[in-house]
This record gives C-alpha cells, structure tokens and sequence, in this order.
C-alpha cells in the first residue's frame, strides 16, 4: 500500500474539538486550511513547524485557552480571524517574513505586548481591535497603512510609536483607547481620518508633525483630558467635530494663515481665548459652537465671513471686535451669546437670521451698508434702543420679536416693509414711529400675524399705509399731522428750523442748519419723540411740555 505524506490540514479540519488540548503538526505539513482548529476551547499550545508557509483565515479563532503557539519564518500574512479571541495568549513572535495582518487577526485576544517587525507594511481592519490588556505598540516605519479600528477599543494601551513611514491611519484606528496619554502623528500622515482618536478619555497631549494637513471628522471628539493643541503651520483643513465634547480643551494655537475651521470645537467649554491667524478668510458655520466658556477672540483683518452659529451659545462672550474687512455674518451667528454691545462696520451688507438673538445685547449700532434686516435678527435680544440705518429698505418676519427691553426704535423714511411679528412680544415699546414710506405691514401669505402689539401707539399720516393698517387691525394709532384741541407747547429747535407752538403728539418736520465748518451728528431730545435722531432732517413728535431740540455737531 502507497504511504503519501500529509502535506496540508484542510478548512475547519479540527474545528469545535472541545477535548483537544495540544497538537504537534509534522513538518510535511505546509498549509493550515480555514478555521482548521477554530473554537478548540481547551487547545493550549501548538507547535508549528517551519515548513509552514500559509495559516488560513480563522485557523485558531475562538481558542480560548490557547496560550503559546509560534508562527514560522515564511509565513507573510496573518490572515483574517486567526487569532481572534485567543484570550488567554498574552505574548506572540510575529517573524521578518509577515507583510500583512489581515482584519481581525488578533481582535479580543489577551495579547498584552507584540512587536510588529520592520516587513510588514498593512494592519488590516480591527487587526488588533478590543485587546483590552495590550499595554504598548510600536508600528515601523515599514508600515504604510493602519486600518479602520485597527487598535479600537484597546482600553489599555498607554504607549503607542507610529513611525514616520505611515501614510494613512484609518477610521477609529485608535478610538476607545482610554489609557492613551499621548500620541505623536508623523508628517508621513497627510490627513488624520474619521474618529481616529475619538473617546480617548485620558489623552492629554498630541503633537501634530509638520506635513499633517487635514485633521478629520470627529478625530479628538470626546477627548476630555485634552487641554492644549498646536495647529502645524501645514494643517489647512480642522473638520467638523474634530475637537467636539474636548471639555478641557484651554488652549488652542493656529501657526497656518489659512487653516480652515469647520465645527470644529463644539462643547469646548474650557476654551476662553482664542487667536484666529492672519490670512483667515472665513470662520466657518458653528466654528465655535457652545463654547460656553470663551471669553474672548481675535479675528484678523483677513476674514471677511463670519459664518452662520460660529459663536452660537457662546454665552460668556461679553465683547467682540469685528474687523472691517467682514462683509457677511451668518444666521444665528452669535445668537444665544453673551455680547453686551456691539458696532458692526461698514464693510457688513448682509447679517443673517437670528444673528444677534442675544438676551445680554443691550446697545448695537448698525452700519449703513445692509438693505434688510432679516428674519428674527435681534429676537429675543436685550436691546433698550434701535437706530435702523437709512440704507435698509426692509425689516423681516420677528426682527425684534420679545425683545422685552426696547423703548425706542428709530425707522428711516427708506424703509418700505415691515414683517410679520417684527415687533411684537416688545414689552417695553410703547410708541413708534412708522413713515410714509412704508406701504407693506405683516405677513403677505397670513394677513392675521400682527406685527405690533396692543400696547403701542403707531405714529404715522392720515390716510397713510400705516393709517389704514391701524384702523384694520383694531391698533392705537396717532395722526401726527392732525393738531388735537387743547393746549400747545413751545418747540425751540436750536441752530434749526421747525420750532413754534405744537400741541401734543403732532408731527413736526425739524431740519438742522448748516454751519460751516461743522458735521451734524445727532438730535438729542429729553422728551417726544425723534423719528430719526441721526437724520439732519427728520421729524419730530410734541411731548406735553415746552422743550428745546438742541442738536449734536462736531
């Protein structure tokens, strides 16, 4: 009878058997099929010989008490599932030959040390996923890939080397490691992928390598004992939620005129000074969301957007500078911050909706550049007084809804609509002012949203736009070229024209003179009501008292 060596162990040639407990593979024996031996819960050890060039995938996954096994030079890929499981393996001697460990090769093992040789080149997916007692890894500089999760959940790895010869780190490479405390990215490392480093809750210091440049989607989120970061001068890319839930995130500094923020430091409530690098051109929408804690911030002369939530809620965000070369400030831009006061420059044509919807905003001046004021704007904001600038032709749906503390409100003959609830929940305004020019009140596609409550008293002309809507809606209205019977008052327009005998709530055109050498700046009244103060012609509305109307010049 022929006797043929055997020279292989085919696919799941010994799988589930329970009772094995060591196994001595001959040396004719070059290849361990698929899951040869997987689930041989009580195999302890194995002995393979060098003749073994292949181990298949799975070949000893779910051996649970699997404690020594050597992998022979030849062998050039730990393939997928091989040890994975393998709890009770706590050490492993991967040799020269091994190029590639597959995708779960050594995922919920017990390994607490490896060394990974200077052949391999790829760590596959989840390679070494949730081996929660590995304590150090070093990757070559042979290493050109790390794969999505590779190191995840590996909750007790404190050290880890990535050497400059890799060039990518995929998604959630390292996530979970929660006894990482610091980490090193090589220039060799273009972008940093999605999640990289996310949950990482003990890491406290990284250090990105000139040649970084885009640091990804959620790649520090949640990395709560991170307290300082230096953007390389190469990093032109922070994407959403890179540093997001970063609680102890204090200090930040950009060396790149052109980094990009998009995001980027949501929830970083211990962040409170910022220095936005010159050569900024935008601050991207919800750049700084919910940093509860930042206090101040420079933005440079470059940037010229300030997007859409890039300070929303930033509650403890008293005062701001806005530069002059800003031309656009997104909706809901500081809405919900802390501002007190605030001068927007010239250079603003446009501000969003819901821009300055801030409780603490007391005193704002508007520049005489933007046509519209948009959509609840100042909603809900703490403004005692408003100056509309006569460049706007529209005020938009709630632009002052409950903004509890407006008295006065200044409306310039320019504007010709006025939104739907635009000033309605306005406790405090008791009279305004509505010129001829206005010819649309509400909202077009309801004509049952009110924009003005009960309380106030509308000012206008008879037969006016204004007149009309009043007498339609049931509203207090006054008709301030109509003298009513009674008394009169002395008006003393000083260095002007309009002063004679009035009685109370007429109208009367004031106009100031020009003096040579001279620039008007304001009307100033102790009482009635100045349509527009800083128009040199404008009118004004008779208190019941004499009063003299002196004017501002500089």
């Amino acid at each position: 009878m022929d006797v043929y060596p055997v020279i292989g162990i085919g696919d799941l040639a010994f799988a589930d058997c329970y009772t094995l407990k060591t196994v001595n593979i001959p040396d004719s024996i070059t290849d361990i099929g698929d899951w040869a031996f997987m689930t041989c819960f009580f195999l302890e050890r194995v002995d393979i010989p060098d003749s073994v060039s292949h181990i298949g995938k799975g070949a000893f996954g779910g051996c649970v008490s699997l404690i020594r096994i050597n992998i022979p030079f030849g062998v050039t890929t730990i393939e997928y599932d091989t040890f994975s499981y393998c709890v009770a393996l706590a050490n492993i001697v991967l040799p020269d030959s091994v190029a590639t460990i597959g995708g779960s090769a050594f995922a919920m093992s017990g390994l607490k040390s490896i060394v990974i040789p200077d052949s391999v080149i790829e760590i596959g997916q989840y390679a070494f996923g949730a081996c929660a007692y590995l304590e150090s890894i070093s990757i070559p500089d042979s290493v050109i890939s790390v794969g999505d999760s590779a190191f995840e959940k590996c909750y007790g790895l404190a050290d880890v080397n990535i050497s400059d010869g890799v060039e990518e780190i995929g998604e959630k490479a390292f996530s979970e490691c929660h006894n990482l405390k610091s980490v090193t990215i090589p220039g060799s490392v273009s972008s940093i992928g999605e999640s990289v480093f996310e949950e990482c809750i003990g890491l406290e210091h990284i250090t990105l390598s000139e040649g970084v440049k885009i640091i990804g989607y959620r790649s520090f989120f949640g990395c709560v004992s991170l307290t300082s970061v230096t953007f390389s001068n190469s990093v032109t890319d922070i994407c959403e939620l890179a540093f997001s839930g970063c609680t102890k995130l204090a200090n930040v500094t950009f060396l790149n005129n052109a980094v990009n923020i998009y995001r980027a430091f949501l929830n970083c409530a211990s962040l409170t000074d910022i220095v936005l690098p010159d050569g900024m051109t935008e601050i991207s929408d919800y750049a700084f969301d919910t940093c509860t804690g930042l206090r101040n911030i420079t933005i440079p002369s470059s940037v010229s957007k300030i997007g859409g939530g890039a300070f929303l809620g930033c509650r403890n965000l008293e005062n701001i500078s806005i530069p002059d070369s800003v031309t656009t400030i997104g909706g809901g831009a500081f809405s919900g911050s802390g501002l007190k006061s605030l001068i927007i420059p010239d250079s603003v044509t446009n501000i969003g909706n819901n821009a300055f919807s801030c409780a603490y905003l007391a005193s704002i001046t508007l520049p005489n550049s933007i046509s519209t004021i948009n959509n609840a704007a100042f909603a809900g904001s703490g403004l005692v007084s408003i100056t509309i600038p006569q460049s706007v032709t529209s005020i938009e749906q709630a632009a002052f809804l409950n903004c509890k503390k407006l008295e006065t409100v200044s409306i310039p003959d320019t504007v010709t609509s006025i939104g739907g609830y635009a000033f309605n929940g306005c406790d405090s305004l008791m009279r305004i002012y509505i010129p001829n020019s206005v010819t649309a009140i509400g909202d077009p596609r309801n004509h049952t949203v009110p924009s003005f409550d009960n309380q106030i008293t509308l000012y206008c002309y008879r037969d006016s736009y204004t007149h009309q809507y009043a007498v339609a809606k049931s509203l207090k209205f006054r008709l301030i070229d109509e003298p009513v019977e009674g008394l009169e008052y002395a008006l003393n327009v000083v260095n002007g024209t309009g002063q004679g005998d009035y009685s109370e709530g007429m109208g009367i055109t004031i106009t100031a003179d020009a003096l040579p050498g001279k620039a008007f700046i304001e009307w100033t009244a102790t009482a009635g009501t100045i349509a527009y103060a800083a128009s040199p012609n404008t009118v004004f509305i008779m208190p019941a008292e004499d009063i003299a109307l002196p004017l501002h010049i500089n």
